[in-house]
């Protein structure tokens, strides 16, 4: 496997293609770009299970929507400022608060 890299190196490395290749930082483009992405990922998953008919089983094409979502989520951060390596450990945090008080993880809404 090649070398690990931090959250934050990772999110600088997408910052500097989306530089690089002069994308628009239109932060509604690019929220318009991770639904499309995550509705691409859901797609994957339902053409894998035939809707829910079949066992979930990985396939490359699901990965590569995976990683299309990380790719705009990261990108978001980065037009927002947001550090999300810092917000991880800090949604972790707030996740397990959860757990112990609710019994999930979910916001309850």
């Amino acid at each position: 496997m090649g070398e690990l890299k931090s959250l934050h190196h990772i999110q600088k490395t997408a910052a500097e293609f989306a530089d690089k290749l002069d994308l628009s930082k239109e932060i509604h483009a690019r929220l318009l770009d991770l639904a499309s992405e995550v509705g691409e990922l859901c797609n994957e998953y339902n053409k894998i299970t035939d809707y829910g008919k079949r066992p979930f089983s990985v396939h490359k094409d699901l990965v590569m929507e995976h990683g299309d979502v990380l790719f705009c989520v990261l990108f978001i951060a980065n037009l927002s400022g947001v550090s999300l390596e810092d917000l991880f450990a800090e949604v972790m945090e707030k996740r397990e608060e959860r757990a112990r008080k609710m019994g999930n993880i979910g916001s309850g809404r």
